[in-house]
């Protein structure tokens, strides 16, 4: 069985950008445009859904493409052939430096939502605790580090591993995940985080049975 530690991310780091002449927006409006949303993993779509239903809006109802990856989307945006696009960092910094698009919702808004952790089996974990538990304190020192530095030291560190971005791209994009709060950076795991990511994947048909906070979560990173 799988567990759960550490807490990296725990807001929605997708957002659904579209034309500038589409705002103001709201999810409603998905109704009547055309959306292509992610293909490359299921959790964007799945959260999305909750927020449209939320929303009075059913999914299923909507012209939705999920054929191509983020990057093909937005070169179909481009062409006209759909309306608004899901997608993450960078690709979001570059289609709005390209001109090509613009944030029209931001799914952090929501609040809280389970999306980034460390994930081991209970075996490891009872085996190797303490080299786990190490991690986990080891991300909470990600915070005080780029509140000191900023997001232009960060891009520097991590350009190395995305070198076909511009070191500018790079700033923007995570700036904006800075001022979005998107890293908790702890050892615990929200408890409000993990129940909208459940109920986003049992309303959405995806599971049959939500798993319980405390199967899925190391006990030592429980959310007291």
């Amino acid at each position: 069985a799988l567990v759960a530690f550490g807490e990296v991310a725990a807001r929605d780091p997708f957002f659904l950008i579209g034309p500038r002449h589409l705002s103001p927006f709201s999810l409603s409006d998905l109704r009547g445009l055309r959306l292509a949303s992610v293909s490359e993993v299921p959790t964007p779509w799945l959260c999305l859904q909750q927020d449209l239903r939320e929303a009075g809006v059913d999914p299923a109802a909507l012209r939705r493409t999920d054929r191509h990856s983020m990057a093909e989307h937005l070169e179909a945006l481009a062409r006209g052939e759909v309306d608004v696009v899901q997608a993450f960092e960078p690709f979001v910094t570059q289609a709005e430096m390209q001109g090509l698009a613009q944030v029209l919702h931001s799914a952090h808004s929501r609040g809280w939502t389970a999306y980034t952790t460390f994930i081991t089996t209970r075996r490891h974990l009872r085996e190797q605790g303490d080299a786990f538990r190490a991690m986990a304190r080891a991300i909470e020192a990600l915070p005080g580090w780029l509140n000191e530095h900023g997001c232009a030291a960060l891009a520097s560190v991590v350009h190395p591993y995305y070198p076909h971005l511009s070191v500018d791209v790079m700033q923007r994009a995570l700036a904006r995940y800075q001022a979005a709060h998107l890293w908790t950076c702890r050892p615990e795991i929200s408890r409000q985080g993990f129940a909208r990511l459940a109920a986003s994947m049992l309303d959405s048909g995806f599971v049959r049975t939500a798993a319980t906070y405390e199967e899925c979560v190391a006990e030592w990173a429980w959310e007291r």
